[in-house]
């Protein structure tokens, strides 16, 4: 009755050790990698959690991080008209009937 409750300890310690030096080497050099599209990436699950869209649009003050938003950027297309999402054409341009 004791060896399986000293196996699963070990087991535990076991696992645990290994999670200690895959975290070590994990950050060994100590610096954080550093880029600008992680900002958008660490907040888009909030925007499509929240707001349900892809766009970073719901979300925009956030990933600036401080900075002004850019002022030239295209601004979004109408949404189609309702019943035209079917298509006409196939792959090579001939007409679907």
């Amino acid at each position: 009755m004791l060896k399986p409750v000293i196996a699963a300890w070990r087991d535990r310690q076991v696992a645990l050790l290994l999670f200690l030096i895959c975290l070590i080497v994990y950050n060994a050099n100590g610096r954080a990698i550093t880029s600008g599209d992680t900002f958008a990436a660490r907040y888009q699950p909030f925007a499509l959690w929240k707001d349900h869209t892809l766009l970073l649009d719901p979300v925009e003050a956030l990933t600036a991080q401080g900075r002004e938003p850019p002022t030239d950027r295209l601004e979004r297309p109408p949404a189609p008209p309702t019943g035209s999402c079917r298509r006409t054409t196939d792959t090579w341009g001939r007409s679907i009937p």
